[in-house]
């Protein structure tokens, strides 16, 4: 499956290093069609080209392919006494929903996936 890659929203390599779009568009530099300044992990910047996918190697995964990173949105978490866990968008909707068998509440950053 091929991720669009949108030019309009925050960009990392999958590694995670900073990018800056410099151009993007049809026939650039070594036939790709974005070219990025990307951060390296020896302190200095290179300028790579890409794939409209963002991919730097034709048909692989690398750690240099750009990518839109996941949004990281907080979360709120009520343990109960019997080690019960319910999870929450709002702070407001964690305490409209904690009852007295409560044992814990947090406020989470974003590096967790939720799934239903």
């Amino acid at each position: 499956m091929t991720t669009i890659l949108d030019l309009n929203e925050p960009i990392t390599t999958r590694s995670g290093a900073a990018v800056q779009i410099l151009a993007a568009g049809e026939n650039l530099l070594g036939g790709g069609s974005i070219v990025a300044l990307v951060d390296t992990n020896q302190g200095s910047k290179a300028v790579l080209t890409y794939l409209d996918t963002g991919h730097y190697v034709v048909g692989e995964e690398t750690d240099l392919d750009l990518i839109n990173p996941p949004q990281q949105v907080p979360v709120r978490v009520n343990v109960g006494f019997d080690g019960q866990i319910f999870v929450y968008e709002t702070e407001e909707e964690a305490l409209d929903d904690a009852v007295t068998n409560i044992f814990a509440m947090a406020n989470l950053p974003a590096k967790l996936k939720l799934s239903n």
